[in-house]
């Protein structure tokens, strides 16, 4: 996926799970950015709320099996 910004940050997704059965996660990274640290953001879903988590020095796929 390529143009996502959030809060003004670019970020790429890694996988896509938020509208799979019993997933509910999507994992973005944000794009460097001259010195700004990279981080992992942990997109997920319940019947009424969207959470996004930031995680630095934590892959992707390993903030959505703590969740």
């Amino acid at each position: 996926m390529n143009g996502l910004t959030l809060g003004g940050q670019k970020c790429s997704a890694i996988p896509d799970s938020l509208l799979q059965d019993k997933e509910f996660t999507k994992d973005l990274h944000t794009k460097s950015t001259g010195r700004a640290p990279t981080l992992n953001i942990m997109v997920t879903m319940t019947a009424k709320t969207l959470a996004l988590l930031m995680g630095k020095g934590v892959h992707g796929g390993m903030s959505d099996k703590k969740i």
